[in-house]
């Protein structure tokens, strides 16, 4: 049987979005949250409950993995949408959704470090030119031939593993058109698994591919590449068993298992009408998504920092205040941001 076409946001939107996309993407960003502030959480009078948290905050940091994941289904949907694929407006696109949003919660996250922490921002105008070009998330085999340099900000090491692969993608556009999908997708994923095999340090170049080529084949879930056609449920499997060669470097291949679980299962629960007024509210969240994984961090070490000044600097008290304080925050601090600077490049 066909899986059909998802309902797409309401037309006040503005755009036609996905509300199983958008709510996936607000439940990625809320785990990141998530473990962000249980980082800044203290319990030493209760180090099993202080473990049990801190273990459940990995859980929530598996929303990178789903981020990689979507992102291979949303760039592919942007290219079968489109009547013709020019490469310049589609790095022009891409440029302008990531670039401005990252360099505003930079300066955002840089004043929290010198106000509130009272350190000075790091770096020389090389480096500071570097990370807004991001030149830190080049492979590992790189630095053997050019300047080492660090990021500024460590977390923003995702939207390298992004710039690199919309850098990637017109070349993997022009293979699928010419060789045809699965022939392209196979060898893409298996040169990225034994890549990942024999370094799997060697940064995103080969060896990540296989999380955004899993989402280019999951898009077929939203747009298929024939009408009536049913999903390839064995290339799924396939990947996976691919995938999952990984595990012997220490990937954790059964996170981006997961993610797929979890797309599925809620494009089950969409289908099928469940959870609607969930999956609406999550939605809301995933629309301002970007803005979320990008300024939290800030909110997050703005309301440990209140509270701590309040005389709570850990245990039970400190967090009771600080996770709420915190969601709150980052929820309402990256929505008014979203509307001031990230809406505008929509």
């Amino acid at each position: 049987m066909a899986w059909p076409e998802m309902a797409p946001m309401s037309a006040s939107s503005g755009k036609n979005r996905y509300r199983v996309l958008d709510a996936l993407r607000g439940i990625a960003a809320l785990g990141v949250v998530f473990f962000h502030i249980t980082v800044v959480l203290n319990l030493p009078s209760a180090p099993r409950l202080d473990r049990a948290l801190h273990a459940a905050g990995k859980v929530g940091a598996l929303g990178v993995d789903v981020f990689f994941v979507l992102s291979g289904i949303c760039i592919t949907l942007v290219y079968r949408r489109a009547r013709e694929f020019a490469v310049g407006s589609f790095f022009h696109r891409r440029w302008v959704r990531l670039w401005p949003t990252y360099a505003a919660s930079a300066l955002v996250l840089a004043a929290a470090d010198v106000f509130l922490a009272r350190r000075p921002v790091g770096g020389t105008p090389t480096a500071l030119l570097a990370n807004a070009v991001f030149y830190p998330g080049l492979p590992e085999w790189a630095w053997a031939f050019l300047p080492r340099q660090e990021w500024i900000i460590p977390v923003y090491w995702t939207l390298a593993y992004e710039a690199q692969f919309y850098l990637v993608f017109p070349a993997l556009v022009a293979a699928w058109r010419r060789y045809g999908f699965f022939p392209v997708h196979y060898a893409g994923l298996a040169l990225s698994v034994v890549a990942y095999l024999l370094d799997p340090d060697a940064g995103l170049f080969l060896n990540r591919w296989f999380q955004f080529l899993l989402g280019s084949l999951l898009c077929d879930l939203f747009a298929p590449r024939q009408e009536g056609r049913p999903f390839p449920w064995k290339h799924l499997l396939l990947s996976n068993l691919l995938v999952a060669l990984t595990g012997f470097r220490g990937w954790r291949w059964e996170a981006t298992l997961l993610v797929q679980a979890l797309l599925l299962l809620s494009f089950g629960l969409n289908r099928w009408g469940v959870l609607r007024r969930g999956e609406e509210l999550l939605a809301r969240v995933g629309v301002f998504s970007y803005s979320l994984y990008l300024y939290h961090g800030s909110f997050v070490f703005l309301a440990s920092w209140l509270v701590v000044r309040a005389g709570w600097s850990a245990g039970f008290a400190h967090a009771a205040w600080t996770a709420p304080l915190a969601l709150a925050l980052s929820l309402a601090g990256s929505w008014a941001l979203f509307r001031l600077i990230e809406k505008r490049f929509l």
